[in-house]
Parts: C-alpha cells; sequence; structure tokens
C-alpha cells in the first residue's frame, strides 16, 4: 500500500516563505554595550633607537621621544640591519642585490 501526501505545493512555497521572512525579525544576537579601554602598547619607556629607514642612506640615533642624537651619512642604501658596537661605532649593512639577503658590512664611526 502506497500513501500519498496531502501537503499541497502552495503550502509548501507558504510555509517556507513565512519562515524566511521570520528570520529577519529574529535577531541574531542581542546587542549589548560593552565598555572598552584601548591603550596602544608602549614599545619603549627610555633609551635610544637606531635605525636606517629603507631606500634612504642616513642612519639615524634617536631618542625614544623622537630627539635625533646623530646622524650618519652613506653613498649605499641600507641591507639587512644596522647594529650599535659601542664606542661610538656602527656596523651597517649595504644593499648589493635585489634578493633576499644581498648585503654586505660597513663599519662606521662618529
Amino acid at each position: 500500500m502506497h500513501i500519498k501526501p496531502h501537503i499541497k505545493p502552495r503550502k509548501i512555497i507558504l510555509l517556507f516563505i513565512i519562515l524566511l521572512i521570520g528570520t529577519f525579525f529574529i535577531p541574531l544576537s542581542l546587542p549589548q554595550k560593552v565598555a572598552q579601554t584601548y591603550k596602544l602598547p608602549t614599545l619603549l619607556d627610555e633609551g635610544q633607537i637606531l635605525y636606517a629607514p629603507m631606500y634612504q642612506t642616513n642612519t639615524y640615533l634617536r631618542e625614544y621621544t623622537g630627539t635625533i642624537n646623530h646622524t650618519w651619512s652613506s653613498s649605499y642604501v641600507p641591507g639587512c640591519m644596522v647594529r650599535w658596537l659601542g664606542n661610538g661605532e656602527i656596523l651597517r649593512t649595504i644593499r648589493v642585490g635585489v634578493g633576499p639577503g644581498d648585503c654586505l658590512g660597513i663599519k662606521n664611526t662618529f
């Protein structure tokens, strides 16, 4: 014995439309006010920063406040890093190629 369902296609379509429209009125989450305070992380509280901006020929030693203490000039753009050696000396790499790691070191003094 085979039983046929007695649900008409109109009822199925109407039920689908009601469910679809009903989902627009049910909030997915209730709005809540959350007190958020965001503080930017402080990288330095004191000390000096030694850096060589890419595609520039100068190297800078500056205070964390932004005051520049010393500038070294070069004829070359910087490579991979610059390092403070002490006694007024820095080791500054220069870019000698286009790929990563194409660097040579040059020692500069105050």
